[in-house]
């Protein structure tokens, strides 16, 4: 998002005066086909002298932007007043012909394209001075010289030039405030007393003024002529289309934005559809190089939007898409017990552990539980169900494992195999019992005699490994000695180990 602020330091002194509009609405051009008109009336053309003000803040940087323009090179061109490279730019022919055009334009690129600046031009009879934010800037004639301009049947257009076969270009593209026609010639005091004032309309020479604070929109904006004479009438809205020429606070104009519609379809999915409302901008570009108002993506990221909304106003936006890989599986791991008597715990494990969402678990006696981790103090027989649906709610996993428990009372068993593959079953080796065991103590050998395991704790069991190392899959020999219920046990044996 393009964000632009308007700033008003009315006690500043005028050399430092900052860009302001005077009032709370401006006018907003699109810079592609909006523009208005005005009926050739007398008093908008050159009599005794003619003073043009207003004040801009557009988009561009680059061309030659109209401000104002009554003419046409057939005969009827008098006057034009834009904005070229930066710079303040005034024409005016004094036979109505483009082939003999006087054309004038400040030394400096001054016109900072996003900001607001006070614009004019004074055509007196014996010259013509152009002031940017309240000061006369040094300017230069870039063709031609000084005149009087003609009398033109043309209307008064805002935001457009007319071609010599009527076409229409050079577009006005930002904002507009406070437009001001004078049928006289102000001198800098008189701009500079009135610069940041609203205007009662009853001002001596005051022919045309359009303080661009109405509401509407579209065909429907009438910029009306504040200026207390009869003629001429109001501003007309030409070439409207969706929604402009429209009028906006600047506060409200520089924190319009563009949003992504990503919607539900932000999900664990095999593509993602992004959309922004149909509107006909400009020019639209995803960063993956799609031009339109939608585009699917395939591919987890970051993806970024530029829409150019008016010519040269870009806005931006940027959403982030997690698409799961094809290889997200959802497994159950843990430790199943022996006996029924003994706890158990089972844990659901991604393949992807960064997606994040929520875990349920269905139990064999048809109960139910929550979260990655089950915990049970008695094991039961049956089928453990884990269900993962991400956060998104679009995207739904399960894992099942069968778990099968000895009925332990009074006695004890020993595993005659285990294999360690973490799936829940067997495991590990260990004494399982179901009373009370003292004075334990098992040994484990491999085949070579070598001791592998050594614990005094009939809870401790053996994965299979050493320091963390895998061993290798083949027989082992055990030796346990133990008091089981008060009574002296030694067994001793081979068991197997497989992967």
């Amino acid at each position: 998002m393009i964000l632009r602020k308007a700033l008003l330091f009315a006690l500043l002194p005028l050399w430092l005066l900052p860009v302001s509009a005077q009032t709370g609405k401006s006018l907003v051009l699109d810079g592609c086909t909006n523009f208005f008109e005005i009926p050739d009336d007398d008093r908008l053309d050159y009599q005794n002298g003619l003073t043009i003000e207003v004040w801009i803040s557009p988009n561009c940087s680059d061309g030659n932007r109209m401000i104002v323009a009554k003419e046409w090179c057939r005969g009827e061109f008098a006057y034009y007043l834009s904005v070229r490279e930066q710079r303040l730019f005034y024409s005016f022919s004094r036979n109505g012909n483009c082939s003999q055009t006087n054309e004038v334009e400040i030394m400096d690129p001054l016109i900072t394209p996003g900001k607001f600046h006070h614009v004019a031009v004074v055509h007196s009879q014996t010259d013509i001075k152009l002031f940017v934010d309240g000061v006369e800037r040094n300017a230069a004639y870039v063709s031609g010289s000084f005149g009087r301009p003609i009398n033109s049947q043309e209307p008064l257009r805002i935001g457009v030039y007319q071609g010599v076969d009527r076409s229409l270009f050079a577009y006005y593209s930002g904002l507009m405030d406070e437009l001001r026609l004078w049928s006289s010639t102000l001198t800098a005091t008189e701009i500079n007393e009135r610069i940041n004032e609203t205007l009662t309309g009853d001002e001596e020479s005051l022919v045309l003024y359009l303080d661009m604070e109405e509401d509407e929109s579209g065909e429907n904006l009438i910029l009306q002529n504040g200026a207390n004479i009869i003629t001429p009438p109001s501003a007309i809205p030409m070439g409207a289309r969706n929604g402009t020429p429209y009028t906006s606070s600047p506060e409200d104009y520089a924190a319009e934005d563009i949003v992504i519609d990503a919607g539900a379809l932000t999900c664990l999915s095999s593509q993602a559809a992004l959309s922004i409302p149909n509107n006909n901008y400009k020019s639209v570009m995803w960063s993956n190089g799609d031009t339109g108002d939608m585009t699917q993506v395939t591919a987890s990221g970051i993806y970024g939007l530029i829409v150019e909304t008016q010519a040269c106003r870009f806005l931006t936006d940027s959403v982030s898409i997690i698409i799961s890989p094809e290889s997200n599986n959802l497994s159950i791991a843990g430790e199943a017990p022996f006996c029924m008597r003994d706890s158990l715990t089972l844990r659901a494990v991604l393949d992807n552990p960064s997606v994040t969402g929520n875990y349920s678990w269905t139990l064999p006696d048809l109960g139910a539980a929550a979260g990655a981790e089950l915990r049970m103090e008695e094991a039961m027989n049956g089928d453990y169900v884990v269900t993962f649906i991400d956060d998104n709610n679009c995207d739904t996993l399960t894992a099942t494992t069968a778990i099968m428990v000895n009925n332990c009372d009074g006695t004890y068993q020993i595993p005659e195999v285990i294999t360690p593959n973490r799936d829940g079953v067997n495991d590990i080796f260990r004494l399982f019992h179901d009373g009370t065991v003292n004075d334990f103590e098992l040994f484990i050998f491999n085949r070579w005699g070598q001791e592998v395991f050594y614990t005094t704790d009939p809870d401790i069991a053996w994965d299979g490994t050493i320091s963390g190392t895998a061993q290798d899959s083949g027989t082992y020999i055990y030796l346990m000695r133990f008091s089981f219920d008060g009574q002296f046990k030694k067994e001793s044996g081979s068991f197997s180990l497989i992967r």
